[in-house]
């Protein structure tokens, strides 16, 4: 190898790392905007059920009531739809980190290889499980974000369907 190729090499693999730290970071900050949007969307649906039940409370029928569970499920719906679009842009992060890191891997001999995780990767990671601590991939924490929005749709649409029928 020359040494304008190991310039270039070296170049090539610092562009690589600042690209990885930059798109680590982005996936971090996307997390803080999914969970700012998570819990605005919680507390406005709350806000409308405690509306409603309080309504309930004063003795006021649900079929008068049908106002809320309508704006509990319009609000419900667009949760889910900002919550699956969160979702894809978690995934289409990760994916781009894994390959920028497998790009960086293949130029550096890793400890470990060809099993070194990137971040986020975990898949040969064991933990003990316990009652304090598991995971279910399919209601993984980043998955209800879509899932949880879609239970509140169901709980605002069987109000407002009780609701209608008087």
């Amino acid at each position: 190898m020359t040494a304008a190729e190991g310039n270039k090499s070296t170049e090539v693999l610092a562009f690589l790392q600042k690209d990885y730290e930059m798109k680590v970071r982005f996936l971090e900050n996307h997390f803080g905007r999914m969970w700012t949007r998570f819990n605005f969307f919680m507390v406005a649906s709350t806000a409308l059920a405690l509306g409603l039940f309080q309504g309930l409370r004063d003795g006021k029928p649900l079929a008068g009531a049908t106002p809320y569970p309508f704006a509990g499920a319009l609000l419900a719906l667009c949760w889910y739809v900002y919550g699956a679009q969160d979702r894809y842009l978690v995934e289409a992060y990760r994916a781009e980190i894994g390959r920028v890191f497998r790009a960086i891997a293949e130029r550096l001999p890793l400890p470990g290889e060809p099993s070194y995780p990137a971040v986020g990767d975990l898949a040969g990671v064991r933990v003990r499980r316990s009652w304090y601590q598991w995971r279910l991939e399919p209601v993984s924490t980043t998955k209800l974000v879509a899932l949880f929005p879609l239970v509140v749709l169901t709980g605002w649409l069987t109000l407002l369907a009780v609701g209608m029928r008087g």
